[in-house]
């Protein structure tokens, strides 16, 4: 990693590690400061506003579909499988 100019930072294990992570990334490589509440708030925005495209990916209304991914945010429960949708968005 140091050979190429990267260093190793432990993430917060609050449950939204992978959260944490593109928040450090973001200020570290971007210089862009920016909250995990923020990113979650983007997360949920991004997918009411594109559920069409996640609702092939998920087995529950949209109405669920919106309430499960508000839950983990709300709870940090990361064994869901709105969980995995979530981390999706974040390569987008």
């Amino acid at each position: 990693m140091k050979s190429l100019g990267r260093q190793v930072f432990n993430a917060v294990g609050d449950g939204f590690c992978l959260l944490n992570a593109v928040a450090d990334i973001l200020y570290f490589d971007f210089g862009v400061i920016t909250s995990t509440t923020t990113l979650m708030d983007r997360i949920v925005q991004h997918m009411a506003d594109n559920s069409d495209v996640y609702a092939e990916f998920y087995t529950g209304s949209r109405q669920e579909f919106l309430f499960d991914m508000i839950t983990y945010f709300q709870t940090g429960n990361y064994c869901t499988d709105v969980v995995d949708l979530s981390l999706c968005i974040l390569t987008l």
